[in-house]
This record gives C-alpha cells, sequence and structure tokens, in this order.
C-alpha cells in the first residue's frame, strides 16, 4: 500500500482550508459545468480530488499526474468512481492517442515546469483535443504573485506574465477568453427576488457543486416609497463593496504563511524530536548491550573469585605442608647439632687420650733409653721390656686408627648435614621416610 499524501504547502489537498481551498476548489467548479457527457482529460490531477469532481458533474475523466505515488493514492481513494481512472505520466509526452479528449483542464501546471517543456505541454494539448473541443488551464500572474509581493515560491520554475501566456497559447489556441482570480474580502448585497444577473455564483455541497443561492441575511437593507413607481428601475441584482487595501486577506494571507510556517517549523522540529527518540533508542540499545557485558564480567569476574578462593585453599594446604617441613628441618638440625657437639666432645677426649700416649710413649721412650744403659745386664727384663713397648706401640697403633676413623666420621656426618640442608635432600625426605616405613613393615 502506498503511503498517504502530506501537505507540502504547493499540492493541494481535500483537508486543506483557507485561501488555498478557495482558489482549487473554485477553478474544478468552474470546469465542472462544462464536463457533462465529455472525455475530459485532467493533467496534473494531483491527491485526484478534482478529477472526481469533474467526473460527478458528468464526466468521463482520465487524471493525470507525474507522481507515482500521487495516482496510486488518487486510484485508491476514488476507486468507486466508474467514469474516474489514473494514469502516470509526464505533461510533455503522454500516451494517449490525437483527438481523444473533448474537455483538457489543467490548473497551476505550467509554471512548474520550464520554458522548452512548457512549449510542449502546449502542443500536446493541441494534439490530444478533439475537433470542437475546450481547453481550461490557470497560470499564476508573475506581476501580482511575485513582483507586487516580493513572494518566491520555491516549487515555481518558470512563472509568466500576461504577455508571454498569450504568445505561449496563441499560436495553437487562437480564440481566447481571459477570467481574473483573486480571493477579495467584501460585503454581499443581493437582490431576494431580482432576476438573475450576468454573475455566476457557485457553491460546493459535499463533492459536488450547485447553484449558489444566498445565506440567511445577517441584515436586512430595504428601499421603500409611498408607491412601486417611486422606487428606482432597473435596481441591480447584486451589489459588492470592496476593501480597497485588502486589509482582511492581507491578514488572512498573513496568518496562511505563518500557519505554513509554523507547519515547517512543527516538522522540523517533530523530525528532531524523532531523531532524538532515535538517539535514545540506540543510546537504551548501547545500554542494555553494556549491563549484558557487565553480567558477563561481572559472572566470569565470580568464576575467578571461586577459582582464586580454591587456589588460595590449596596453597594454604601448601604452606601448612611446609610450616610441617620446616618445623621437621629444624628438629634434624637440633638432632644434627646434638650429634656434632656428641663428636666434638669425643673428639676432645680422643685428643686428650692421644695426648697422654704421646706422653706415656715418650715416658717410655725415655725408660727405653733408660733402660738400654742397663740392658746388657739385664737381657730377660730387656726382652720383657721390649715386648711391653712393642704392645704399648699397638696400642698407640690402634689408638691412631681410631683418632683417624674418628675424623672420617666427623667428615661423614658434615657432609650428612651439608646434604640434610640442601633443597634436593628435602625434595627426597618423603619418599625415603616412605622406604623407611615399608622397611620397618
Amino acid at each position: 500500500m502506498s503511503p498517504p499524501l502530506t501537505f507540502t504547502g504547493e499540492r493541494f489537498l481535500p483537508g486543506c482550508a483557507g485561501e488555498i481551498a478557495y482558489e482549487h476548489w473554485h477553478r474544478y467548479a468552474f470546469a465542472g459545468a462544462f464536463a457533462r457527457g465529455r472525455r475530459v482529460l485532467d493533467l496534473a490531477c494531483g491527491e485526484g480530488y478534482g478529477t472526481a469532481l469533474l467526473a460527478r458533474a458528468g464526466g468521463r475523466v482520465l487524471g493525470v499526474d507525474l507522481s507515482h505515488v500521487a495516482v496510486a493514492h488518487a486510484a485508491r481513494t476514488y476507486r468507486d468512481l466508474a467514469d474516474c481512472s489514473f494514469l502516470a505520466a509526464p505533461c510533455d509526452r503522454l500516451p494517449l492517442p490525437d483527438g481523444s479528449f473533448d474537455l483538457i483542464v489543467s490548473f497551476e501546471t505550467i509554471e512548474h515546469v520550464d520554458a522548452a517543456t512548457q512549449q510542449r505541454m502546449i502542443g500536446e494539448f493541441a494534439r490530444l483535443l478533439a475537433p470542437g473541443g475546450l481547453l481550461i488551464i490557470s497560470s499564476p500572474n508573475r506581476a501580482t504573485y511575485s513582483d507586487s509581493t516580493g513572494y518566491r515560491n520555491e516549487f515555481h520554475v518558470q512563472e509568466l506574465y500576461r504577455h508571454e501566456l498569450a504568445a505561449l497559447l496563441t499560436p495553437f489556441f487562437p480564440a481566447q477568453r481571459w477570467f481574473g482570480q483573486k480571493i477579495q474580502s467584501f460585503s454581499a448585497l443581493w437582490a431576494e427576488d431580482g432576476p438573475g444577473g450576468a454573475f455566476q455564483a457557485l457553491e460546493l455541497s459535499g463533492a459536488t457543486t450547485r447553484d449558489y443561492r444566498g445565506p440567511e441575511p445577517l441584515y436586512f437593507v430595504l428601499l421603500l416609497a409611498r408607491s412601486p413607481g417611486d422606487l428606482p428601475h432597473p435596481l441591480p441584482a447584486l451589489s459588492l463593496f470592496l476593501d480597497a487595501p485588502e486589509s482582511l486577506q492581507a491578514s488572512h494571507s498573513g496568518a496562511q504563511r505563518d500557519l505554513i510556517e509554523l507547519g515547517e517549523r512543527f516538522s522540523a522540529e517533530r523530525s528532531r524530536l524523532e531523531a532524538v527518540v532515535a538517539a535514545r533508542e540506540r543510546a537504551l540499545a548501547d545500554r542494555d548491550v553494556a549491563f549484558a557485558h557487565l553480567e558477563s564480567l561481572k559472572t566470569r569476574a565470580e568464576s575467578v573469585v571461586v577459582e582464586r578462593d580454591a587456589q588460595l585453599a590449596q596453597a594454604n594446604g601448601h604452606v601448612v605442608h611446609l610450616e610441617g617441613l620446616v618445623a621437621e628441618r629444624e628438629h634434624l638440625v637440633e638432632e644434627r647439632d646434638a650429634q656434632i657437639e656428641a663428636l666434638q666432645e669425643l673428639l676432645r677426649e680422643e685428643q686428650q687420650a692421644h695426648a697422654q700416649l704421646v706422653v706415656e710413649l715418650r715416658d717410655s721412650l725415655q725408660a727405653k733409653f733408660e733402660l738400654n744403659a742397663t740392658l746388657q745386664g739385664i737381657e730377660a727384663e730387656r726382652a720383657k721390656l721390649v715386648r711391653e713397648v712393642n704392645e704399648q706401640v699397638q696400642r698407640l697403633a690402634d689408638r691412631e686408627k681410631e683418632v683417624g676413623e674418628c675424623y672420617r666420621l666427623i667428615a661423614d656426618l658434615q657432609a650428612t648435614v651439608l646434604y640434610r640442608q640442601s633443597f634436593r635432600w628435602w625434595l627426597r625426605l618423603p619418599l625415603a621416610r616412605m622406604k623407611m616405613t615399608l622397611r620397618q613393615t
């Protein structure tokens, strides 16, 4: 389904009110009087309201517009009218046969294209209009629409002065009747019982037009005399009093421009607010993504904390085990120190014994020297003393061997202490204990 049309300030929509409604509806109401029984082309039909009005006036009408969106909208909106159809095509290249229409209308179209396209568009009108046909178009008067007001319509491409419009149309359509259109403020007096004059008054009633019969009077204005012959004759059927400065019209035009400007400002503000809302929605989406990411980080952090606690518990177990090993090492060190102290005491005792032996040996040698003087006389005693000395020497050798063994034992103990102070021994200690336990069992 095509989107609904929106009012841009240029294309008229049936819901619009004010000056633009008076102008557009009046032109189509005027053309409706010539539509009955005719084949009608409504070029630049826009929303399709005028095409539908001409169809209700009795014509078989084709509405053509360059906008496919507008044509789709019109076809959908006025699909119930049997004598009303729509086509999307450019104004200067219409895919229609020659002489297809008895009436062609094109209101406020010519100023929207450049001069070359204007020439081709009028040529297309001449090609499509059947003999005896009628063309009704409208065009803004550049002298009063733009020059005198200083207003510039952004949608207009090539506005025309009166003589330019006449020069464009005359080669194709030399028979012309010009009508002027302008909304003015005036007070109306009309004859309630007089004959119809040269004025035509129409009103829009629902979706059709009808002759205007006048409203219920707000005031009565009477011409009175004593006899009918005293009344002026003829009396006008309609008297209009115009507001030459057009103050009401100027006020209305200003209000209309203010309304359009307000609408533009409203659209701009709405676009800004929509952008703000879209930005807020994006920010909320980003916030949700950030929250989800934070939740993921929180979950990961919690798992890391749990894992850290487990590692801390394991580390605490290792610390307790190491503390036990340290205490055991300290106990072993104390035992080693006690053994070293005992060995040192034994070594002192052995050194004292060795010194004593040395003293005894010296004394024995001295005695030997003393005995040697008397050896010759006491050979038997000498042999005895020799045996005793030999025995003492043997004992001394044994003692020296024992001292050497003590030195070796002290060296082994020192090597054992150094080894048990090394990291390698601490690593092999549990295995050694396990082996000792296995041997004991």
